[in-house]
């Protein structure tokens, strides 16, 4: 549509182009009169209220109780601080904003919004106002995450450090250890200085999920033959926890495209959590299945289980999860998240099943190419 066609359309029927407009904003609006009555709501104010246009239009837009303060209390028109400063004579020219709960039917659930006025001022007089109203579930959400997963770096990093620091401390008091003592002692110092890599590295993969960085030079490879080397050095840590790590390479060995770097950190990300959360004693067990140009490989232990209203949130950056879940997860929760951003990259897919009879699995399925 040109410009000559806008400015026939608004002098022709304003209205229609005004409301066509409106529909088609993603957030809630409502359009009140100087009176607080409700001219006119876009579809998403239906969806989100679950009334009709018809059923709003001429009703003050607080009759309905939709809304709630952060403290449960009704949030009533009195309340509403457009109303209130144009009460008091005031000009306002700016959109006001505030965090507002709303409840429907009454429910337990509440939604957060984030609710703002915009004044209609027409020659200079208050006649109306826009009201929008968006959810921001999953801003909080998030928020919460990164509360949950700041709190506890904060612990997971000091854990170690003050180990370390306890280490050097008796090395420097107690001068006549024992050199069998020693040892003990500065193989836990060595232990704690891993585990403060470990977050490090993690911190590493934060920044390449949170960075638009190119992506890596692709090759074409054996997948089987690729995993293979990479249980070849896990099993050093297997043998530590007296694991052994059982690969069922099925009847192909198939070619992937793929970023070796990227994809190696991925497998030894899901083995090693499998050895960390596997019963000492009890095999890891991997196996590799072709089907329909396309590999996936299962990555098996029979620890402890990770909740059903979790498993899809594994994979989220920041995501902590309950005690439970964290028994199956290794570090600070990046882990997964980078395996499943990589997998991504490479047109595949990476999901988890856990449950009494078999333990918990992970899954990851990649395209194959031909080998030519």
């Amino acid at each position: 549509m040109n410009n000559n066609s806008i400015d026939l359309l608004l002098k022709s029927n304003p209205r229609l182009l005004f409301e066509s407009v409106i529909r088609g904003i993603q957030d809630a609006l409502i359009v009140t009169d100087k009176d607080d009555r409700i001219l006119f709501a876009n579809y998403a104010a239906t969806a989100l209220f679950g009334i009709t246009v018809n059923d709003m239009q001429n009703h003050k837009c607080y009759e309905f109780r939709w809304l709630s303060n952060n403290d449960g209390t009704e949030f009533c028109k009195e309340q509403c601080q457009l109303s209130c400063k144009v009460k008091q004579g005031a000009s306002i020219s700016c959109p006001l904003s505030r965090e507002l709960y709303f409840a429907p039917d009454h429910a337990n659930t509440r939604i957060p919004l984030l609710h703002s006025i915009y004044p209609l001022y027409i020659d200079g007089k208050f006649e109306g106002s826009i009201k929008l109203f968006r959810d921001i579930s999953a801003q909080k959400e998030a928020d919460q995450q990164k509360e949950r997963f700041r709190q506890m770096l904060v612990h997971d990093i000091r854990n170690p450090i003050t180990v370390i620091s306890g280490v050097l401390s008796t090395l420097k008091t107690e001068k006549k250890l024992k050199l069998k003592d020693k040892t003990k002692i500065i193989a836990l110092g060595i232990g704690a200085s891993d585990n403060v890599i470990d977050l490090a590295n993690e911190f590493l993969e934060l920044s390449k999920l949170t960075s638009a960085t190119p992506q890596g030079e692709y090759k074409k490879v054996k997948l089987n033959t690729f995993i293979k080397q990479i249980i070849s050095a896990q099993n050093i840590i297997a043998k530590n926890k007296r694991i052994k790590i059982k690969f069922s390479p099925g009847n192909t060995n198939p070619f992937i495209n793929t970023d070796p770097g990227k994809l190696a950190r991925v497998f030894q990300n899901v083995i090693d959590n499998a050895l960390k959360h596997g019963p000492a004693g009890e095999d890891v067990n991997i196996k590799s299945r072709y089907e329909d140009k396309h590999i996936t490989i299962a990555v098996n232990n029979t620890g402890s289980l990770i909740p059903a209203n979790e498993i899809k949130k594994i994979f989220e950056p920041f995501y902590v999860g309950s005690k439970e879940a964290r028994m199956n997860i290794s570090g600070i929760g990046l882990g997964l998240a980078f395996a499943s951003m990589v997998v991504t990259q490479h047109n595949g897919k990476i999901w988890a099943e856990s449950n009494l009879n078999s333990g918990t699995t992970f899954y990851i399925q990649l395209p194959t190419i031909k080998s030519e």
